[in-house]
């Protein structure tokens, strides 16, 4: 089902909110209304023109249209003698699963995910993928690293540019991956043995704010315990 362009009317009862509306066929819509910075699937559905029931629908929003210049994906590498890569994976699977999961291809860049995303921020140590998972769900872009040798110089540069764009990265380390470094988005990730700044926030321009939903909204109080 195709995103539909929110009807944002002066209508007082719609206070803080637009109307996000996916196309469920040629004759019927479905809008949820949505509180404006805050895009979740918590919004009652209701459809325009029809009295069809439908399941879970995401309505949300994303605030700018993808980037199409792939120009981007030439930047970096260098010091890496050309050893990095681009992959763009389909992802199947929003679901919210409490505990269990596994996932096969590493670092994941989707698929169902914990009910609670992580804080936005710099983590110090691993904290579970099915929590980082949701923050690329909510646009996210993730900043991960697995050094078998000193690698302080790389982790400072990214400690300060995800600190410049709180509410939309995360850092962390991240021993299960291969690379020794990777940012990942939905559906998207860069990955290799060497950090370059440059290539690394061309990735995150390109691709923050393009999940399925769109909120840098923090997670519920207490969700994280034990885990920061």
């Amino acid at each position: 089902m195709g995103l539909l362009e929110p009807s944002v009317g002066p209508a007082s009862h719609l206070g803080s909110r637009f109307l996000a509306c996916q196309r469920v066929d040629e004759t019927q819509v479905a809008c949820r209304a949505v509180r404006v910075g805050a895009c979740h699937s918590d919004y009652p559905m209701f459809i325009v023109a029809t009295s069809i029931v439908l399941g879970s629908l995401n309505a949300c929003r994303p605030s700018y249209e993808p980037v199409q210049d792939a120009s981007w994906m030439d930047l970096g590498c260098e010091s890496c003698d050309g050893e990095c890569r681009y992959e763009s994976i389909e992802v199947s699977g929003t679901t919210h699963v409490d505990g269990g999961l596994v996932y096969t291809d590493l670092p994941p860049v989707g698929g169902d995910h914990d009910p609670c995303w992580a804080p936005w921020g710099v983590y110090e140590a691993e904290i579970g993928d099915e929590h980082w998972v949701h923050n690329m769900e909510h646009g996210g872009v993730v900043f991960l690293y697995n050094c078998p040798e000193d690698c302080e110089a790389e982790v400072e540069e990214m400690t300060a540019f995800v600190d410049d764009h709180w509410g939309t990265s995360l850092l962390a380390p991240y021993a299960l991956m291969d690379s020794t470094f990777a940012v990942a988005a939905w559906g998207v990730r860069y990955v290799s043995d060497c950090f370059e700044l440059e290539a690394a926030a061309t990735f995150y321009e390109a691709h923050v704010d393009q999940g399925p939903e769109s909120t840098s909204s923090m997670p519920p109080e207490g969700c994280m315990d034990g885990e920061r």
